[in-house]
Order: C-alpha cells, then sequence, then structure tokens
C-alpha cells in the first residue's frame, strides 16, 4: 500500500512538474512577441481614433451611391472579434488533441516537444497577422478617405444642402447627435475590415485543417473547411448589404487578407508542419503532416539494428556441419 501511494505522488509530481514546465515555455514564447503586439496595437489605436490626420475625398452632390440610409451591422464588430479570436485557437486544440497522438510532441521521440507549445506557436502568428492586417487596413482607410454608402445620412455635409449636380472637395459635418468617432467612421469605406478579416481567418483554418487533420476523417475535413468559407462569403456579402461598404471596397479587403493569410501560412507557420529534429545520420530532415509519417524513436530504431545484426551472426547449426564438410572435401 505505501509502495503504491508513493508511486501515485510521483507520478502526480511528474505531471505537475510538466505543466509547469510547458507553461513556463508559453510565458517565454509570449514575452518574445510582447514588443511586436505593443508597437502594433498602439499604432492601431492612434489610428482608430483619428490621431493621425486624414484625408478628406471630396463627395457629388446626390450621389446615388452615398445616399442609403445607416442600417447598422448584421455581424457587429463585436461578433467578428470573437470568432477571429477564439475559432482558430479551439479548431487547433481540439485537432491536435483528437487526431494526432501525444508522442509526436515529445521530447524522448525527438519531435517537436508538447502539443500545448506547439499550438501556442501557430495561435501566435496567426495573431501577429491579424494585427499587422487590421492596422494595414486602418491606414489605407485614413490615407484614402472614401465615403461610405449611407455617409450623407451619417455625416450630413452643410455644403450638400443646397447643390446640384457639383462635386464638393471640401466639406464640413453637422451632425451632432452621433458622436465624432462614428461620424469620422462613415469616411473610411476603403477596404473592408470585415471582409479582410473573415477571409484571413478562412484561408488560415483551411489550410490547417488541411495539413493536420488525418485523412480518415476526409469527410468532416471538407466539411469544416466549408463551413469557414462560409463565414468569409456571409460576412463579407454582408457589407454590401448592410450598406456599409461599396462593392470594390469588399473585394479589396478579400484581396488583402487573402494574400496576407496567404504570406503568414507558407512563410511563418510552415504550411503547419512539424520540422524532425534528430541527430542521426539516416534522416537529417523531414516534415511530419498528418500522421502519414509516424514519430522517429531513434532509440527503437538502435535496438531493432541490434537484433538485425545478432540475427545475423547466430551459428546455425545446419551451417556449421555444411563448413564441416567443406573442410573435409578440402583436406
Amino acid at each position: 500500500m505505501t509502495l503504491q501511494n508513493a508511486s501515485d505522488s510521483h507520478n502526480e509530481e511528474k505531471w505537475k512538474h510538466k505543466i509547469v514546465r510547458n507553461w513556463e515555455k508559453i510565458v517565454a514564447l509570449s514575452s518574445q512577441r510582447r514588443n511586436q503586439y505593443s508597437f502594433l496595437i498602439v499604432l492601431m489605436g492612434l489610428l482608430e481614433f483619428g490621431k493621425f490626420p486624414r484625408n478628406q475625398i471630396g463627395f457629388l452632390c446626390n450621389d446615388p451611391k452615398l445616399s442609403f440610409k445607416f442600417m447598422g451591422d448584421t455581424i457587429s464588430v463585436l461578433v467578428l472579434l470573437c470568432v477571429t479570436a477564439f475559432m482558430p485557437i479551439v479548431v487547433m486544440w481540439v485537432t491536435e488533441y483528437t487526431c494526432h497522438a501525444r508522442n509526436c510532441y515529445d521530447k524522448e521521440t525527438e519531435c517537436n516537444e508538447s502539443r500545448l507549445k506547439q499550438v501556442w506557436f501557430w495561435y501566435g502568428h496567426y495573431t501577429i497577422g491579424i494585427v499587422a492586417l487590421v492596422v494595414g487596413c486602418n491606414i489605407m482607410k485614413v490615407v484614402v478617405g472614401e465615403p461610405r454608402p449611407h455617409f450623407f445620412d451619417t455625416c450630413q455635409p452643410l455644403e450638400a444642402q443646397n447643390c446640384t449636380n457639383e462635386y464638393i472637395e471640401s466639406y464640413t459635418c453637422t451632425n451632432s447627435i452621433d458622436s465624432n468617432w462614428f461620424i469620422e467612421d462613415s469616411s473610411k469605406s476603403f477596404p473592408s475590415s470585415h471582409s479582410a478579416l473573415s477571409v484571413f481567418t478562412s484561408i488560415f483554418i483551411g489550410s490547417y485543417l488541411q495539413e493536420r487533420m488525418t485523412d480518415k476523417t476526409l469527410l468532416m475535413k471538407a466539411w469544416f473547411q466549408f463551413l469557414t468559407s462560409i463565414w468569409a462569403v456571409i460576412c463579407s456579402l454582408s457589407r454590401i448589404a448592410d450598406h456599409r461598404h461599396h462593392w470594390w471596397d469588399v473585394l479589396a479587403g478579400l484581396i488583402i487578407g487573402t494574400i496576407t493569410a496567404i504570406l503568414v501560412v507558407i512563410f511563418r507557420v510552415n504550411l503547419f508542419r512539424l520540422e524532425r529534429k534528430t541527430s542521426s545520420k539516416r534522416v537529417k530532415s523531414d516534415f511530419i503532416g498528418n500522421e502519414q509519417v509516424a514519430c522517429f524513436d531513434e532509440k527503437n530504431y538502435q535496438s531493432k539494428k541490434k537484433l538485425v545484426n545478432s540475427a545475423h551472426n547466430v551459428d546455425i547449426p545446419e551451417d556449421r556441419e555444411l563448413r564441416d564438410i567443406t573442410v573435409s572435401w578440402k583436406e
């Protein structure tokens, strides 16, 4: 009974040590990106709250493309941020724990350590890509300054009250009900951040599922990839239906988000492939994907190699008799 308690206590201490070690690795990994996050977040805040001078594009009086009523957002900013932030981490976490064995990450097998650290590594690069994408879109919104389809209803420019078929280069908004941020946002139509973020998330998750989901779940893989694509399509089309963006704004957002996602997937997360780490001369470098290549166990390989060599060196009685006969013939 005492030995059993001692064994349970040892196993418990081992698990606690492993949890603490993985947490320390996560903290160290996050601290390396802290400066990058801080710079991008500060820049995003300055752009969003009008601390940089905004370009002001004029408008044509009674322009039908700018005469829509403000209808709100079918997919709000809060919903967009929640899906963008939580859907990738949930998908990666569930996939890694259900489709991949734990020994494919253990240091003892000389593979890429723990699932927790690997998922956090991918999610960290995903977050950097998202923040960089938001900052890039906000910079273009400030530089371009294109009016939204509900510009007349939100800004209520003074110069548009008594003009016909004239182009107004400089204007003054007279809306005193809504906030200054909301009024300034009516001149930030290009490009669509909703479409850029949704397609970025869709491509990132779709690429991850393509590489990391096993072939046994082919139909489920295709179904999940279809759902992520539907999210991007619905989110993008809703911006046109809500008269929050022109169609070319949504198209530009889709292109920008697609390019950013491809760059992150290829150059930052290496197509979600785990690089095999081994000192063996037999295998210098390889990649593990879809569990089609098992983790390389150097100790197991060496033991099997010794077993095969010893089998070749066994002195079989029939062989010994043949050698004796050969010697007698020579004599």
